[in-house]
This record gives C-alpha cells, sequence and structure tokens, in this order.
C-alpha cells in the first residue's frame, strides 16, 4: 500500500512535467508520420496529467498522445514521474482502445495503489475504462463502462 499523502504538488515538480511533456511530444514527432498524406495534415497532440498515489515517490501520471484524423493513426506514450522528476515508462495493454485521456486516480481494486480512469480512444469510437497499475510497469484494463461509436 501506497503511503503518499494526497494533495498538491510541488510548483518545481509542474516545470518538470512541462518539460518531460514537450520532451515526449519531440520524440512521438520523431517517428515515421501516418501513412496517409491526409492523416499527415491532421496531425495533433493530446496529453493529460493527473496526480495520484502510485507506488513509492511516484506522484503524476502523464499521457502523451499524437493523433491523426477521426482517431484512426494514434501513438501513445504513458509515464509516472516521482517527487524527484525521475520518470517510469508504462505499458498500455488496453486491446480495444490506442489512446487515453486520464480522467481522475483512484484505487479500484483495493490494493493501495491508484488507478487510472480513463476516457478512451480508437477509430471513431471512444469508452470510459479503468487501467490497473501492475507490478511490472505497466497498466492493463481492469474494468469498462460507457462507450460509444460515430459513423
Amino acid at each position: 500500500a501506497d503511503t503518499c499523502l494526497r494533495g498538491n504538488v510541488p510548483d518545481s515538480l509542474r516545470a518538470r512535467v512541462l518539460t518531460i511533456r514537450d520532451s515526449l511530444i519531440l520524440w512521438l514527432d520523431s517517428l515515421p508520420p501516418p501513412p496517409y498524406q491526409r492523416l499527415v495534415k491532421t496531425e495533433k497532440p493530446q496529453w493529460s496529467t493527473i496526480v495520484g498515489c502510485f507506488g513509492g515517490a511516484r506522484r503524476i501520471a502523464l499521457a502523451v498522445d499524437l493523433r491523426a484524423g477521426n482517431n484512426e493513426w494514434i501513438r501513445e506514450r504513458v509515464v509516472l514521474i516521482d517527487t524527484l522528476g525521475a520518470v517510469t515508462t508504462l505499458r498500455v495493454s488496453d486491446l480495444r482502445f490506442k489512446g487515453h485521456d486520464l480522467l481522475m486516480a483512484l484505487d479500484a481494486d483495493g490494493d493501495g495503489l491508484d488507478d487510472l480512469a480513463t476516457r478512451g480512444f480508437a477509430e471513431a469510437s471512444g469508452g470510459i475504462t479503468i487501467l490497473k497499475l501492475t507490478d511490472k510497469n505497466r497498466l492493463q484494463r481492469l474494468a469498462n463502462g460507457f462507450a460509444w461509436e460515430s459513423q
């Protein structure tokens, strides 16, 4: 169980989060672009952060995506940032959704560590999911709820 105290994080850590976000966007931009020119024209970054208690000193979750078209093409990276600014990369195992907006941190499974409520995205669809933080630096789908599709 995590013993962290919930609350705000220091301003110095906020500046570090912005630096990490910008670095992830630059890295994702350096990878091969979407396969179609129409997707390249609509490519844009998205990001979200959540403060929680993720084990040890890990306090902030940051998700950075590049999305194009109607979420037809998505690249995503999710990291945890500790109180000293160190970064832990997470693998996301959510078979249906390729991109996520972080909504809130909560202990969904009662193990003492926060999990993430997210809004997941795929081509012309989305849904609300709970991603469980595992001991192998992985976010794995624990539950999902409301979902939508558009034509």
